[in-house]
């Protein structure tokens, strides 16, 4: 993922961070800095000019999911 990530950093190169939760409750993540990410939204960190703006807002409400049932912790 890190060649495509906008926020990759030089850790992102030497190796693949493990799966955690990026916060109490959150979902999980495996990015190196996840934690510094909570509460940061797509919109923040992605250009989304070029975006779809209907189709996003028909998911504005929507919790993220996650595919796994328990913390890997």
């Amino acid at each position: 993922f890190a060649p495509r990530c906008p926020l990759r950093r030089e850790a992102c190169d030497r190796s693949e961070p493990p799966l955690r939760r990026a916060g109490p409750g959150a979902h999980l993540s495996a990015c190196h800095f996840a934690g510094e990410l909570v509460g940061t939204g797509a919109g923040d960190v992605f250009d989304t000019a070029g975006a779809d703006t209907e189709a996003l807002a028909r998911f504005a409400d929507t919790p993220p999911s996650t595919h796994a049932e328990e913390d890997p912790a």
